[in-house]
């Protein structure tokens, strides 16, 4: 169900923990919380305060915290279901249970 951005906690950077909230949506009035799959880096981060966003959509990249100084190589897209991969974890928009 497509929801709107309303607070992103991460930046570009940051490390975060497994299960840390990075980015909060609202859709049909109620607050979603986009949480960190697996423990890293952010290497992207995809959306915005106020921007819409869609199920499946990516919207952060973390690497696994071995990458964090290797320039970013292979931060793999993660699919919708926003699981961990073996270099990178994607938080997509409907990944929140």
């Amino acid at each position: 169900m497509p929801g709107t951005v309303v607070r992103v906690e991460a930046e570009l950077g940051a490390t975060v923990a497994a299960g840390q909230g990075i980015i909060w949506l609202e859709a049909m009035k109620m607050l979603h919380t986009i949480s960190s799959d697996a423990a890293g880096v952010v290497a992207e981060l995809r959306v915005g305060v106020g921007d819409q966003v869609d199920v499946g959509m990516l919207l952060a990249v973390i690497a696994g915290e071995d990458e964090s100084g290797a320039g970013g190589s292979g931060s793999g897209d993660a699919g919708a279901a926003g699981s961990s991969g073996a270099a990178a974890t994607a938080a997509t928009a409907g990944s929140a249970a």
